[in-house]
């Protein structure tokens, strides 16, 4: 609850928006839909009414963002990192966000940025075949995870896995609704959670083959 007031107190439009999509994907995965959409309107009454009058004017740059300089600069950098994409198959490298690049591939070569997105940031960065690789390990690793979960209705595995799994999940969305407007393409935090992903993998596969020898050594005990 705390982190909630604190993500909002931010004033930060992108956390604004992931918060939100967090808060629709924790609905949509609830058992009490009518008890969760309670507690919904009660904390967006609250937040509506206790933040001052300079949050209010900030989240309103969401929809009039054509009148934000931050969020037309953001455009602009978004617009570079395409051009670069389409000149160079392996984009323009780490260092390459600044005038001289700027110069050739962005509308307004003057208004240098940042890519303040996880997706335009690989691009810009990358190229398409770096976008591409990103969004799969991404795709895969969120995969992976519906798997582990759904593995869970057809036969019992370990709940404490399963339960972590929904909450990565969790924090995937997180990380790639507000990802979308914020430089984290290399923040640690989502590739440990990609590693964790893997590690679950591989404890659950341990988990599967142990019962699997265990029923056919009962199958055997049996035949005999």
């Amino acid at each position: 609850m705390l982190s909630t007031f604190s993500i909002v107190g931010s004033q930060s439009r992108g956390a604004f928006l992931a918060i939100i999509a967090v808060g629709i994907f924790f609905w949509l995965k609830s058992k009490t839909k009518l008890m969760s959409s309670l507690g919904v309107i009660v904390l967006a009454v609250l937040v509506f009414n206790f933040m001052p009058q300079s949050w209010h004017d900030r989240m309103s740059t969401i929809t009039n963002y054509e009148q934000d300089a931050s969020a037309m600069g953001r455009i602009n950098a978004w617009n570079y990192s395409l051009n670069v994409a389409n000149d160079r198959l392996t984009g323009a490298g780490l260092e390459s966000w600044s005038y001289e690049t700027f110069a050739v591939y962005a509308p307004n070569p003057r208004d240098v940025h940042a890519a303040h997105s996880i997706y335009f940031s690989a691009l810009g960065d990358h190229g398409w075949v770096g976008l591409i690789l990103f969004l799969t390990i991404l795709f895969w690793t969120w995969r992976s995870t519906s798997f582990f979960i759904r593995e869970n209705k057809n036969r019992r595995v370990d709940d404490d896995l399963v339960f972590l799994s929904k909450m990565l999940q969790v924090s995937f969305v997180a990380y790639l609704s507000g990802g979308a407007f914020l430089s984290l393409t290399y923040f640690d935090l989502p590739w440990h959670l990609v590693a964790i992903v893997v590690i679950i993998g591989t404890r659950l596969t341990a988990q599967n083959v142990e019962v699997g020898s265990m029923v056919q050594s009962k199958i055997s005990e049996a035949a005999k």
